[in-house]
């Protein structure tokens, strides 16, 4: 009897440590099913992660094919704006040649105008010079007129006096004339008696 229920004491034992391995199986079941769900729902996740990603990266090829384009484009600019850069550059440089030009033209003129205005001055200064000495003829013309008004005048007094005396001279020659030719018949005829 005493070895049927020692036999028992150790099966229960046994019992004991297998219902604990039996427990300890359910929790690791329990947890392995958690996990699974876990993981189960992580895949859904990651799928639907995984699908946004796919419609992300079909978005992105289609930018990226855009962007290509806009490149293609754009190095097309690039190499048209190069050109105009060159083209640019050359007009820069003929307007830097023209620019510089026109300073030496600018100086040149500069210095023509700086004679132009010692020669307007000079002008200005043989006017002012000019102007006095009109003034002056003018005044020494009216003085002249006037002297010759004045001889004129003279002159014409003189002139009549003259006309006058000549006149006085003509009348006594022409009496003078007279009395001779009455002299000279009387003269002949007493040539003629005698």
């Amino acid at each position: 009897m005493a070895f049927w229920e020692e036999r028992c004491k150790i099966m229960l034992k046994e019992v004991e440590k297998m219902q604990q391995q039996l427990d300890r199986m359910e929790e690791m079941l329990t947890s392995l099913i958690t996990i699974v769900g876990n993981i189960n729902s992580e895949q859904k996740l990651m799928k639907a992660e995984q699908m946004e990603m796919k419609k992300d990266i079909s978005e992105m090829k289609a930018e990226q094919v855009e962007m290509k384009r806009d490149m293609s484009e754009m190095k097309k600019d690039i190499f048209e704006m190069k050109a105009e850069q060159v083209e640019m550059k050359r007009d820069m440089s003929e307007m830097k040649k023209d620019i510089f030009e026109m300073k030496a033209e600018q100086v040149e003129m500069k210095r023509d105008m700086s004679e132009m205005k010692k020669d307007i001055f000079e002008m200005k200064a043989e006017q002012v010079e000019m102007k006095s000495e009109i003034f002056i003829m003018k005044e020494e013309t009216k003085l002249m007129r006037v002297e010759n008004e004045k001889r004129h005048s003279e002159v014409m007094n003189r002139f009549h006096t003259l006309e006058a005396d000549h006149e006085h001279t003509w009348e006594k020659t022409v009496k003078n004339e007279r009395e001779f030719a009455v002299f000279k018949k009387q003269f002949e005829l007493q040539n003629t008696d005698v």
